[in-house]
């Protein structure tokens, strides 16, 4: 009888445990634009951290598809710990102009599957969108789900006509992109309750990263870890 009690008990604790666990997303913007990817998946490699990798589909084809592709091969050999999403054809962020601000469904639509079909021809399938600059319309939702897309992060409008997963509890770790601000990320985290159990999504652009702004990022994870907190892949 004082056996099962101690096995109940323990699958009591186990169950909150699990319960009360925050996850992370890591959106990490812009693939192969800067100088500081190499730095940056060199680090999470040798830690195990698993990352989303929001690439921007022009760039597969112009002047920056050499580097692009590179960086593509080096990861390969570590593909568990990664996890791609579409950034949009060309990261338009002009609001006259931007695809997924101006455009109609049915344009929407068909630059997506295009876009699809170009990353499937490198051997890239992604089911996960984030907007140049998290934009999106009206119509964005509905085109993203023709398209057969299962995560959103971070939409700034109505999701009309999506039926898959949307994540919008951002944590800010960047100031403004490129630069970490490490105390204001902490001070952040350590308002979260000790029995968490949501998702954050932490927004991001390591190209552009200098070194100290790296070894800021080591110390968020490192915060994030003392959390117990889980990484999720979106695949």
């Amino acid at each position: 009888m004082l056996i099962k009690r101690i096995l109940i008990l323990l699958s009591v604790l186990s169950l909150s445990a699990e319960t009360f666990a925050g996850t992370v997303i890591l959106k990490a913007d812009d693939f192969g634009r800067g100088s500081g990817w190499d730095q940056f998946l060199l680090y999470v490699v040798n830690n195990d951290i698993p990352v989303n990798i929001g690439i921007i589909v022009s760039d597969i084809s112009n002047e920056r598809k050499i580097k692009t592709r590179d960086l593509i091969k080096w990861m390969a050999p570590h593909e568990q710990q990664f996890a791609f999403f579409y950034h949009g054809h060309d990261h338009n962020c002009d609001i006259a102009s931007s695809i997924f601000l101006t455009g109609s469904g049915e344009r929407q639509s068909k630059i997506i599957n295009s876009d699809l079909r170009a990353l499937f021809s490198i051997g890239i399938v992604t089911t996960a969108f984030g907007g140049p600059c998290n934009h999106g319309n009206k119509y964005t939702g509905l085109s993203l789900e023709s398209n057969g897309f299962k995560q959103w992060l971070l939409p700034y409008v109505r999701t009309t006509g999506f039926n898959g997963e949307t994540f919008t509890n951002r944590v800010n770790i960047e100031s403004t992109p490129g630069k970490i601000n490490i105390s204001n990320f902490l001070k952040e985290l350590d308002d979260f309750p000790e029995n968490y159990n949501d998702t954050i999504v932490l927004q991001f652009h390591p190209g552009m990263w200098k070194t100290g702004d790296m070894n800021s990022f080591e110390r968020a994870i490192s915060a994030i870890n003392r959390k117990n907190w889980s990484y999720r892949l979106l695949k």
